[in-house]
């Protein structure tokens, strides 16, 4: 049973993989600029607090 169970969880993933391959493959619906250094930003800034608290601040 548990041989059966871990074919279907790789036959779920391969799955999965092979619908995101599809996906990618399908190409972009729309393109918009984005500013790295505000996504940058906010990420350093949201992750500051826990920095800080490990003494990396």
């Amino acid at each position: 049973m548990r041989r059966a169970l871990a074919t279907g969880e790789e036959q779920e993933r391969l799955i999965e993989a092979l619908l995101t391959l599809a996906r990618s493959q399908r190409g972009l619906d729309r393109r918009e600029p984005l500013d790295l250094a505000a996504v940058t930003g906010a990420a350093l800034s949201a992750s500051e607090p826990e920095a800080e608290s490990r003494g990396c601040g």
